[in-house]
């Protein structure tokens, strides 16, 4: 009964440390931030680190985006970009807007303020990215900001509103759902 204890113990912490992995844990490689340029908008990545999206896909293979508006925006229309519809899996990094050392956090679990004053590098609306809720929503007040979305929330009439295009019926909302393994506790 023990050994199951244990066993059950490294899988919580197995769990916890994948899941935990932000904080200054994660780092793209170093040729992605200095040499990269946007997938969608052509930017230099080094000219806007605190703006990134990092995209590691099942493959092992990294893109780099500038802004959370541009990587949704391949997200939404990779066939004009690739040629053909994507399956999107892997891992998707951004920076936390509220940390000084723009910290990289998981964007599966970030905030997200839309709407507020701020303007992204490409002149566009943004999608700005916080690790913690009271912060997303802190900014949203001071600046201005329209709501406070997840990850899931940000489908194709988000991006449009980035755009600044009006949504319609006929937008199909693509939806990136992160693997949760969930673990019940014993009664």
């Amino acid at each position: 009964m023990q050994k199951y204890g244990i066993i059950f113990f490294f899988t919580l912490m197995n769990l916890s440390l994948s899941f935990g992995k932000d904080d200054g844990d994660f780092s793209p490689p170093d040729y992605l931030i200095q040499n990269g340029k946007c997938f969608v908008s052509g930017l230099a990545a080094n000219s806007y680190q605190p703006w990134l999206v990092c995209h590691q896909a099942a493959d092992g293979s990294w893109t780099v985006f500038v802004g959370v508006r541009n990587f949704l925006e391949f997200v939404h229309f990779s066939e004009k970009y690739v040629g053909k519809p994507v399956k999107h899996s892997g891992d998707i990094w951004v920076r936390d807007y509220a940390s000084k050392k723009k910290t990289w956090i998981n964007a599966l679990f970030a905030y997200y303020v839309i709407g507020d004053k701020i303007i992204g590098p490409d002149g566009k609306r943004e999608a700005i990215p916080f690790a913690k809720k009271e912060d997303a929503e802190n900014f949203s007040r001071k600046n201005g900001g329209k709501g406070v979305l997840r990850f899931v929330d940000l489908k194709r009439s988000v991006l449009k509103y980035l755009n600044g295009l009006e949504a319609d019926s006929t937008d199909q909302d693509f939806i990136i759902v992160p693997k949760v393994i969930e673990v019940k506790q014993p009664k």
